[in-house]
């Protein structure tokens, strides 16, 4: 017997269990020559067997299957698989008597009943194992997460302490990321700014060594992390740590990112020019940018050449009435002048900081009293979040309410942190402002007097103000307070001491303060729930500027079609991949989807309106494509799929009808006649099956079973003067539907978000303690209830309309198509669609087929059914025009079944055509 020995570690990095496999085929080796084994070769894998998919795995199972080996030699079942799937396999192997003989030197085993069962459960224990460990592994980081610890690897600014196990600052990088945020906080960088400033500070791609990507910074900015708290699993959980900026800092960056929406785009070019004052002006009349460009002069009489520099406007409207070009010395002269006015002396910058150290000492004590007041929310907020836990885990409020409400406590007790913080801090942010102010101030005067620093000024000028306009060769701008204020002192360098503007400089101090308190007011950090984080699915696409996900006008269509398709129970996931290439749907290497994709595609409860997020679900904000009826639908074919058999024929109306003596089903077979003439036809006849007994009907033929349909089916033909008129009616009551139900789905949905409101109050109430738990039970269920109605009116209303409508439409569509199907010779597949929708309780009774009409066709057959419909509907019937019997003054909407609407709408055209011969 010849054995293959397979030898596998657990882990495809090389710089682990590197002796693993090597000790394995050493002892394999001792064990096949102890045992006279003969190994015929060694397969070796560094791969884990949780899941299947492993190459070498599955060229050992081929091997097997095609006789090269009879046996194999393995360290432990566990090297063999730790999946049911692989398992499975080998006992199958097993079972069949391809695989003979498994051999382990640490576990014993012999091909039998009893062998093969002790063999699964170490196949299954192996499993277990795997399962147990990952569950371990979740449990731990879940339990870490709560205790304050990340559980990862260290964000930027942080390193891993491998002796405490915990994550602390990189006293380096950590002031890089701290600067980071304070600078785009200002709202004057952008991406890709701070992208070449953390690669100029050392902080790079960890594998390439580039500048980061403008998706890696943004998602640095949006990580709380950095300020002390750690999002896990859409939950904020308060970290250990030390935090590197404030709640305030993080806040403002992220209205930055808001105001700027999901922009990506490469790296900014290397400039050839590097011109002081692009990127600063702007036209004045048409609002495009100013651009600069160089021209030499060439003097002939000292034979020097000297190049200028003139700015214009980059005219991409060509109806710019900018004048001509502006030298930069012309610029350069301007902007002094504005950076003159803004400079101060030496003797207000001494006695501005005398009055900082007073406002200081006077801060201090106003921040006690503050920080009190702050620690006593804090302490209330933290009841309310012990509170909030108790009534979770008594089951009195819903998990999606405690996420919800504890996010938002977490939010606050944030903000009440970074605000007590702020408060105790020896240097306060206004501080740090007010000092930068002085500090600018002063330079003012130096930079006004410095030569040839075109870029200072524009440096300055960025600092100092904005929205700086080129009109006519004449800047405008806009200062910044408290700026504007040491303008209008027209060059306060020029001043005494005593003459310093006290009143400018506390409003300066005023408008720090009141800045910092309206932003945090008004920038609180908002979770999110409900939205998709990732790529979206097939049949969405990413809305980069509201960061939602939005149906894709196009493939959503697709998308539903291929649910449909499969919900009938004719297709597989093969021919759904079919259909997709055949629209135009491929893979990313422009391939046919793959089978496995198909498959989650149709098990995906996103396109229910439904979010699947680590086993949770969660309620999405976007719209979904299909129904909740369609998707089980789809699910019970899924589960019941079988890779359907071949049997040779296509029979059209299999499964049509019943036999009328019996009750047994109809069955088809085929029958080749051979002639003279060399040529040998097939036929198609029906019978019944004669399950059930003796049976005395005979066989007919395909041929007189489709005459008889098409006879059917011309007994509700309707003319096309019919069809246009109802369609007309159609399209004046969908308007009038669409009207009422944007008016009562307003009104609904008005109801609805009051009712939210009330919810939110009424946990405010009961984490305040003010109702009892039994009061807020009680009326906790009652608004549910009411919210869930109210859910259920708007999407009532919404499809309320085209629930008859929709129908209806379809009705007089294939009413009108059934004559071109009755004319089809040979198209036997449109004729067994038509009547199988049209009619019902077919029963073949003596080659002769009964059957009745349903609802609607019932109708039309009373009153088309003639023995001559073409004669009876012609043309000329509807020549003559009688405003009082017309179809059009038939109000559609009303009607409650489309019974009662097509016998009106008939009636009223049967009388009009007998009015009219």
């Amino acid at each position: 017997m010849k054995y293959i020995a397979y030898a596998r570690k657990s882990t495809d990095e090389k710089d682990k269990q590197v002796l693993s496999i090597d000790n394995q085929i050493s002892e394999l080796k001792e064990f096949a020559l102890r045992e006279n084994l003969e190994i015929v070769d060694f397969l070796t894998e560094a791969q884990s067997a949780k899941v299947t998919g492993r190459p070498v795995f599955n060229s050992l199972v081929k091997r097997i299957e095609k006789g090269e080996a009879q046996g194999i030699v393995s360290w432990n079942p566990d090297r063999i698989a730790r999946n049911s799937i692989d398992g499975g396999k080998i006992i199958y192997l097993l079972d069949t008597g391809e695989l003979q003989s498994l051999k382990f030197p640490t576990h014993w085993f012999e091909n039998t009943p009893q062998g093969r069962f002790m063999l699964s459960i170490a196949f299954g224990q192996a499993k277990y194992y795997v399962d147990n460990l990952s569950q371990n592994v979740h449990r731990g980081l879940k339990y870490k997460i709560k205790m304050g610890v990340w559980p990862a690897l260290a964000p930027w600014g942080y390193k891993n302490d491998r002796n405490l196990k915990t994550v602390v600052l990189d006293p380096v990088k950590a002031n890089v990321i701290k600067k980071a945020f304070e600078l785009y906080a200002t709202g004057k960088y952008t991406l890709h700014d701070m992208c070449m400033y953390f690669y100029e500070n050392g902080i790079r791609e960890r594998k390439s060594g580039d500048p980061p990507e403008t998706g890696t910074v943004r998602d640095v900015f949006k990580r709380p992390f950095y300020y002390g708290y750690m999002l896990y699993n859409g939950e904020l959980y308060k970290g250990t740590h030390t935090p590197i900026i404030t709640k305030d800092t993080f806040d403002k960056v992220q209205e930055i990112i808001k105001q700027r929406g999901w922009f990506h785009s490469k790296l900014y070019r290397k400039k050839t020019y590097d011109f002081a004052f692009t990127g600063l002006l702007k036209c004045h009349y048409c609002k495009y940018s100013i651009t600069a460009e160089q021209r030499p002069f060439f003097f002939p009489r000292t034979n020097n050449k000297i190049i200028y520099i003139y700015y214009h406007c980059t005219k991409k409207d060509k109806k710019c009435f900018q004048k001509g070009y502006t030298r930069e010395e012309i610029l350069e002269v301007q902007f002094r002048e504005m950076i003159s006015s803004l400079s101060v002396s030496e003797a207000w910058v001494d006695q501005m900081n005398k009055f900082l150290v007073q406002d200081i000492e006077s801060q201090k004590s106003v921040d006690k009293i503050s920080s009190s007041r702050l620690e006593t929310e804090i302490s209330q907020t933290e009841q309310k979040l012990d509170t909030l836990l108790e009534a979770y885990l008594d089951t009195v409020i819903d998990s999606e309410s405690y996420v919800k409400k504890k996010n938002e406590l977490m939010e606050r007790k944030a903000n009440l942190v970074s605000k007590q913080k702020e408060l105790t801090s020896d240097n306060p942010n206004w501080i740090e402002g007010v000092q930068n102010y002085i500090t600018c101030a002063q330079k003012c005067a130096k930079i006004a007097r410095a030569e040839n620093n075109c870029h200072d000024l524009a440096d300055m000028a960025k600092k100092v103000g904005s929205k700086y306009f080129l009109k006519d060769k004449k800047i405008e701008f806009c200062l910044y307070f408290p700026y504007n204020l040491l303008a209008a002192n027209g060059g306060a360098a020029s001043f005494p001491a005593q003459f310093v503007p006290t009143l400018a400089f506390s409003q300066s101090k005023y408008y720090i303060d009141n800045l910092s308190e309206n932003v945090k007011r008004g920038m609180k950090h908002k979770v999110r729930i409900g939205v998709w984080p990732v790529q979206a699915p097939l049949g969405y696409l990413n809305d980069k500027l509201t960061k939602t996900i939005i149906v894709d006008p196009v493939r959503h269509k697709i998308i539903k079609k291929c649910f449909e398709m499969f919900a009938t129970g004719k297709h597989s996931f093969t021919s759904i991949s079919d259909y997709l290439f055949s629209v135009g749907v491929k893979s990313r290497s422009d391939k046919k989807t793959k089978v496995d994709t198909i498959k989650r595609m149709l098990c995906s409860r996103f396109y229910l309106g439904i979010l699947n997020y680590k086993g949770e679900l969660h309620k999405g904000i976007h719209k979904p494509i299909i129904s909740k009826t369609l998707f089980d639908l789809t699910q019970k074919q899924i589960s019941r799929f079988e890779r359907p058999r071949y049997n040779g024929h296509d029979f059209p109306f299999i499964g049509l009808a019943r036999c009328g003596e019996c009750g047994g089903a109809i069955t088809a077979e085929s029958h080749s006649r051979k002639y003279k003439n060399g040529n040998s036809p097939t036929f198609i006849y029906y019978r019944c099956t004669k399950k059930f007994g003796k049976c005395s009907q005979k066989y007919i033929s395909q041929n007189n079973l489709a005459k008889q349909l098409r006879k059917s089916v011309r007994s509700v033909v309707i003319p096309d003067q019919w069809k246009e008129k109802w369609l007309k009616l159609l399209e004046k009551d969908k308007e009038q539907e669409s009207v009422k139900a944007k008016e009562n789905t307003a009104l609904t949905e008005t109801e609805l978000q009051t009712t939210e409101i009330k919810l939110s109050k009424l946990l405010d109430t009961y984490l305040d303690g003010v109702v009892n738990e039994e009061d807020y039970k009680k009326k906790k269920n009652e608004l549910f209830n009411t919210k869930l109605n109210l859910q259920e009116q708007i999407e009532k209303i919404k499809q309320q309309g085209s629930s008859w409508l929709e129908p209806l439409e379809h009705f007089i569509m294939s009413a009108f198509q059934a004559q071109k199907i009755a004319q089809e010779k040979n198209e036997y597949q449109n004729l067994s669609d038509f009547v199988r929708s049209a009619c019902s309780n077919f029963f073949l009774t003596d080659q002769h087929l009964q059957f009745s009409y349903n609802l609607g066709y019932s109708t039309l057959f009373s009153v088309c059914g003639s023995p001559h419909p073409a004669t009876y509907l012609s043309e000329k019937s509807f020549s003559v025009s009688h405003e009082g019997l017309e179809p059009s003054t038939i109000t559609l909407r009303g009607y409650r079944s489309t019974i009662e609407l097509v016998a009106l709408i008939i009636n009223t055209s049967v009388l009009y055509i007998i009015w009219s011969k």
